[in-house]
C-alpha cells in the first residue's frame, strides 16, 4: 500500500448476535444484516392518499439513517423465452 492509501484489510474476527465484526481496534467495522419484506399490495393498486403515506414513511426512514447501507433486491418474475438465449 502506498503511504496515502486508505485501504485496510479487515478480517472477520467475530459474529455475535447477528453482527459481524471485521478487524479490531480503531479499524474495526461492524455489519448487520436485516431482512425486510415488502407489502403484499402493489403501490399501483392502492389509492393516491395511501401511496403518499407509504412513500412519506419510506422517505422519513431513509432520511433518518445516519450510517451507510446497501440495498439488495430480489425479484421473482417470469421472463420471456427469448430472454434466456445465451
Amino acid at each position: 500500500m502506498s503511504k496515502g492509501s486508505v485501504q485496510v484489510r479487515l478480517d472477520l474476527t467475530v459474529i455475535r448476535d447477528s453482527v459481524a465484526c471485521f478487524g479490531s481496534g480503531e479499524y474495526a467495522e461492524f455489519c448487520a444484516v436485516m431482512e425486510v419484506a415488502g407489502s403484499q399490495e402493489s403501490l399501483a393498486k392502492i389509492d393516491d392518499a395511501k401511496q403518499e403515506e407509504l412513500l412519506a414513511a419510506y422517505a422519513q426512514f431513509l432520511n433518518s439513517v445516519t450510517f451507510s447501507f446497501q440495498l439488495v433486491g430480489h425479484l421473482t418474475a417470469e421472463l420471456p423465452k427469448w430472454s434466456r438465449i445465451r
